[in-house]
């Protein structure tokens, strides 16, 4: 899986994007990317399920059940910096005040929360967890 940072602009009439617009019109250039390794035992790809920017980060769930912390703030020098493990699919992430919350679900229908410390995003530490079965 490569995370690709794009920029895409709106046109100024009501923030709508052009159906017709001519793609090369967008000035659109790919700066960087980075390849995602699955966890061992997991599918060969790796199937992203969420993507929640904060700073300098990019926190992308997924559903090996880990959620991938990189370093985006050279998008041409993109890094993995950290992994967080979750009881199940990450579905949602949310950040703020350096707190992550994470949506989790498995695949027998069990889901929860993960709260996690990402005051230094590469060394994440988890603070709580709620997981309700079925």
């Amino acid at each position: 899986m490569y995370l690709l940072l794009i920029a895409l602009l709106a046109t100024a009439a009501h923030g709508q994007f052009l159906p017709d617009a001519d793609p090369d019109s967008l000035n659109m250039e790919r700066v960087g990317q980075i390849r995602l390794r699955s966890a061992p035992g997991a599918e060969p790809f790796l199937a992203v399920t969420d993507l929640y920017l904060a700073d300098d980060y990019a926190y992308l769930g997924s559903y090996d059940n880990l959620v991938y912390v990189v370093d985006i703030a050279d998008p041409t020098d993109l890094r993995e910096v950290a992994r967080i493990n979750t009881p199940g699919t990450a579905l949602d992430i949310k950040v703020a005040d350096g707190l992550a919350v994470i949506g989790v679900q498995d695949r027998e229908s069990d889901f929860g929360l993960v709260v996690v410390d990402i005051s230094d995003p590469t060394a994440p530490v988890e603070l709580a967890q709620l997981v309700r079965e079925g």
